[in-house]
Parts: structure tokens; sequence; C-alpha cells
């Protein structure tokens, strides 16, 4: 079966105490805000983006009726709460990259299972959603598409709340990830001067091989409390 549009969304509903390599605190919201605000995310998929195949995982441990109104609003929901492996990298590890990297495999295996023709794969952080600016037309062009941030000057730092990978991409995407999570556990920064942002890393990794959009039409609702005085301050449109 041929599926033009899939959409993988990586979320942590129940996050950890335990701190972050830049943050002590890895959210300001509650588990039900961020269920929220998780539901709101799929809602803008689905109000812009045309038959989207949503795939959603979080290995959060979540109450029975949560994890059924999951169920209901996504084509598959993988919530491996189970596997010790990625359940230290996404609470424990204080590398975010890293978490957010192993869920992302695990996804595109369960998506290999499927059998699907895969036209184009969006990726997009949980919690955040596809605001009224976003237009389908750029994404169509068959590239891989990502987003530099304007605001960062010392290093090549790339948006990976949203990105877009080309279905005939997804076998290399998925090695650049694996490629990644050994830069991480190694840590192994060195080569990318440094910087332990998965945003310099995967793109370094896949070499440049992709274009560079002027926008993206996201909202991002930023959950580390010193990067947001206040609700207008954590919510940023790129």
């Amino acid at each position: 079966m041929s599926v033009a549009n899939v959409v993988l969304i990586s979320s942590k509903i129940v996050v950890s105490r335990h701190s972050l390599s830049y943050s002590p605190v890895r959210s300001q919201y509650t588990s039900r805000q961020r269920f929220q605000d998780l539901l709101l995310t799929i809602q803008s998929v689905k109000s812009h983006i045309p038959n989207p195949y949503i795939i959603l995982i979080d290995n959060s441990s979540l109450p029975l009726v949560w994890k059924r109104k999951l169920e209901k609003v996504c084509n598959d929901f993988l919530n491996p709460t189970k596997d010790r492996f990625l359940r230290f990298q996404t609470d424990i590890s204080p590398y975010k990259g890293l978490g957010e990297c192993c869920q992302l495999l695990l996804a595109l295996k369960h998506l290999q299972t499927l059998n699907l023709t895969v036209g184009r794969l969006f990726k997009i952080t949980g919690r955040y959603v596809l605001n009224d600016s976003f237009r389908m037309g750029p994404f169509l062009a068959p590239y891989n598409i990502f987003k530099r941030s304007r605001s960062v000057h010392d290093r090549p730092y790339y948006f990976t709340c949203f990105f877009k990978i080309t279905g005939r991409y997804l076998d290399k995407f998925y090695q650049c990830l694996i490629e990644s999570v050994n830069v991480y556990r190694a840590r192994d920064f060195g080569r990318f001067g440094s910087h332990e942002d998965l945003e310099v890393i995967l793109p370094a990794i896949m070499g440049g091989n992709f274009v560079v959009a002027s926008h993206l039409g996201v909202t991002q609702k930023v959950a580390i409390p010193y990067l947001s005085n206040n609700k207008r301050d954590a919510e940023r449109k790129i």
C-alpha cells in the first residue's frame, strides 16, 4: 500500500526528575498538560497534512484512559514501557537528543514492518503544533527539508522539532540515526565542535543532504523553564 504522508510524533508525556545536560529540570509542565498539548499536536497534523498516517511513540507509563485516547486518534501508538534501554535513554541520560534518536529508530523499525510505500515522512515533536502559516506545497518537493535557526550563530543549528524526509531516503536516514546514537553513547562530540545538540549532530551526519526551508509553520512550546520566562516566551513560531 502506498502512503503519501507518514507523520512520526516523538513524545514523552511523563518526564523524569533526572537533569539534562543543559537544564536541571526537564519540563515546567505537568503530565496532564503535556498530554493535552500532545492531543493538540495530533489535531494540528490532521488539519494541515492531507490523509496523514500518524505513528506516535511515547514510552511513558500512562493512565489507561489516556492510552486509549491516543490509540483512537493515531494510526499506530507505540508505547514500549518495558523497553529498559529506551527508558534509560529517555529518562536518565542527560542527552535529550539521544532519547529522541532511540525513539525514532523504534518507530522506523515499526514502519518497516508495515510494508508501506512511503512518499514522505514528517517528524514533529509532541506538544508542538503546525500553525496556520504552514503550507504543504514546499514539502511536496522530492528533497529532505530542514530549517536552520536564525537566532543561533555559533554553530550550524537546524531544527529537529519538525522536518521532512523523502521516502527514498528512509533507509539512509535510519543509518544516520544509528550513527547519531553512537556519537552520544561514545560522547564523541569533538567533531561537532564539542556541541551536544541533536540539531547540530544529525544534520551534520546527513552530510547536508537536504534543502533549507525559509519557514516551517510550526509553533514550539518550550518546556525548559529558564528558556521561557512566561507563557508568551514559551511559544515560538518558526
